[in-house]
């Protein structure tokens, strides 16, 4: 093949590959669709986790407290109430 020849084969190469035909373009969508879709749950699970890790810590926080609260609690005297 001549030089001229393998330069017009080029031209329809590169032609042929620059058009997208929709079918093409379809599963590509889909797939970015798809991932995003995974992506936005993946960060709604962790911030849920996030949420629930916060919540259970503050929970316990609480807990202590209030029984450290009931364990130093003792009734008073009849004498102290009197006064």
């Amino acid at each position: 093949m001549s030089r001229t020849e393998l330069t017009a084969r080029a031209v329809v190469l590169s032609r042929r590959l620059e058009e997208v035909h929709p079918v093409m373009v379809a599963p590509t969508l889909l797939l970015l669709v798809v991932m995003a879709v995974v992506v936005a749950l993946a960060m709604v699970i962790a911030i849920a986790a996030a949420v629930l890790t916060f919540t259970a810590g503050l929970t316990l926080v609480g807990l202590e407290r209030a029984l450290s609260a009931a364990a130093l609690w003792r009734p008073k005297n009849r004498a102290e109430v009197a006064r």
